[in-house]
Order: C-alpha cells, then sequence, then structure tokens
C-alpha cells in the first residue's frame, strides 16, 4: 500500500515537474530574445505566453495525479486543464467512496482543516465570471465547494522546494471532492 502512493506520488511529482520544465524553457526563452532581440521582444512575449499544453481529459487528468483507482467508485463530473504554459491551475470535481478518499488522502502528508459554511464562502464568495476562454486562475464556473454541505474538510499539500500545492476540499462523507493543483 505504501509502495502504491509513492509511486502514484512520483507520477503527480512527475506531471508537475514537465509543467514547470516547459515553463521555464518558455520564459527563458522569451528572455533571451528580450535582451538579445529587443525590437522583437513584444512579438515573442505574445506567441510563447500562449504556448499550449497537451489537453487532457478529466479521467486522465484524475489517474495523473492520483494513479488509476482499484476501485471503479470514481466519477469525473468536471475538469479543466492547465490550458497553456502560463496558466498555473488544474481544477478537477468529482465523486469518490471513502476507500478511494483514503486512498488519495494517504498518497501524501496532508494538513486537514473543517470548513463551516461561512469559511468555505470566505475561501469562494461566489461563482466565477471570468470569460474561461481567456487563461486565467480563476476558478471555473462548476467550481461550487459550497455545493458540499454545511461543511467540508480541506486537505491541503506544498510541496517542499517547490511552489506547488494541492488542495482537496472533500465532503465530510467522501462521495465528493473538488481538487486544485497550483503550480507557478
Amino acid at each position: 500500500m505504501m509502495l502504491w502512493g509513492f509511486f502514484s506520488s512520483f507520477a503527480a511529482n512527475i506531471a508537475g515537474v514537465y509543467n514547470m520544465i516547459l515553463k521555464f524553457m518558455c520564459y527563458h526563452i522569451v528572455y533571451l530574445v528580450m535582451i538579445k532581440l529587443p525590437e522583437y521582444s513584444l512579438i515573442v512575449v505574445v506567441l510563447l505566453s500562449s504556448c499550449s499544453l497537451p489537453s487532457r481529459g478529466g479521467k486522465k487528468i484524475y489517474v495523473d495525479f492520483f494513479a488509476e483507482p482499484p476501485t471503479d467508485c470514481v466519477k469525473v463530473l468536471e475538469s479543466r486543464d492547465a490550458r497553456a504554459l502560463d496558466d498555473c491551475c488544474v481544477w478537477l470535481h468529482f465523486k469518490t467512496c471513502p476507500k478511494e478518499a483514503a486512498r488519495i488522502l494517504s498518497q501524501v502528508h496532508y494538513t486537514r482543516i473543517k470548513m463551516d459554511k461561512r469559511s468555505m464562502d470566505l475561501e469562494y464568495p461566489a461563482l466565477s465570471t471570468a470569460d474561461e476562454s481567456i487563461i486565467s486562475s480563476d476558478p471555473p464556473k462548476w467550481w461550487a465547494i459550497k455545493q458540499l454541505g454545511d461543511s467540508c474538510i480541506k486537505y491541503e499539500y506544498r510541496h517542499s522546494g517547490k511552489d506547488y500545492i494541492q488542495i482537496v476540499y472533500m465532503s465530510v462523507d467522501s462521495s465528493e471532492v473538488y481538487y486544485h493543483d497550483i503550480a507557478w
């Protein structure tokens, strides 16, 4: 069981490192052009700031972060992948079962906070009104942790030495999850 957690956490870290390397390469090219060829810098910045990443569906995102679930109780409801090198976030909403929720939470050492309706409202006061066709860190329109009930459990893991956070908002009965992955 512990070995499974190591490999699934390792896979999530590899995906995060891959994204960071792509971002670094893209920004490094922009920096070099701005220094060496400043007359072309605006064109390069515009072109490279929207370097797109390969799109993953919700199931693929789930497997990349948590590995293939050993049970069939996971149903991905909504997802939005990081869509470009300058997009920081992955958003995922899924139904699950307590056994799978426990497996997910055993993969890394999350801090745990119980949130009531008020604290949930403070964290995300209203549904996003951002234009989702524009890359941004705003949550998607379907992101509504208040739908988890009168309270939820927030699990957070900050990768040491990296600009990378994983946040899991889980219903008290462990049947529904909003997952937010942030890399900058």
